[in-house]
């Protein structure tokens, strides 16, 4: 037998934690509290939706006037071409029997056609309105000449009869029309007569007698 009296080993603490029965109160929640605004933050407002975008009507095309305003970037001499060319169309919708395309319907214009003009178009001065009425007569030159060697009346912007050719206008336009054809003769020996002037001088002559 042993004379130490041996100790018992000393145990362990064990704690032990009760669980909340059915009777405990479960725990509450934390509440959250929004952070107070301060005295100087406005109130955000959300920005309203755009309309949504509605197609625009064009514009009705507005038909031709006599001065049409010119196109940008022209110099003065240009925009005067411009506004020739214009009112030389403007002659030929307006006065179709003053001013006809067909060279077949040209007849001489009465005298005092261009302050008729000036008078119908005041938007245009004088100066322009007699340059485009010789422009006109120079595009139908020989078959304006003819119409003057054939003489007779002269017409308005109407096409009706006011004044008379006269002889020393037949003769003079007659002088005109065969330079005009000389001119244009290939190779041709001068003073050549060529369709139109026979017509012309027999004309005059008939004219004269």
């Amino acid at each position: 037998m042993r004379n130490r009296r041996e100790t018992p080993k000393e145990r362990p603490i064990v704690i032990v934690r009760r669980k909340a029965g059915r009777g405990s109160a479960p725990p509450k929640p934390a509440r959250f509290t929004p952070p107070a605004a301060s005295p100087t933050s406005k109130p955000t407002t959300p920005a309203a939706p755009r309309p949504p975008l509605q197609p625009q009507p064009s514009a009705p095309l507005q038909p031709p006037t006599g001065s049409a305003p010119a196109e940008p970037g022209l110099n003065k001499k240009a925009r005067e071409r411009q506004a020739r060319r214009e009112l030389l169309a403007v002659l030929y919708t307006r006065w179709p029997r003053a001013f006809p395309r067909d060279s077949h319907q040209v007849r001489p214009l009465a005298l005092g056609i261009r302050q008729d003009l000036a008078a119908s178009l005041p938007e245009h001065p004088p100066g322009r309105i007699g340059f485009v009425i010789g422009l006109f007569q120079a595009f139908m030159r020989p078959a304006y000449l003819r119409a003057v060697v054939q003489g007779g009346p002269r017409y308005d912007l109407e096409g009706k009869p006011r004044g008379e050719v006269t002889l020393k206008e037949q003769e003079q336009a007659h002088r005109e029309l065969q330079a005009y054809f000389e001119q244009r003769q290939p190779n041709g020996a001068p003073g050549a007569a060529t369709p139109g002037q026979e017509t012309g001088r027999a004309a005059v002559d008939k004219h004269r007698k």
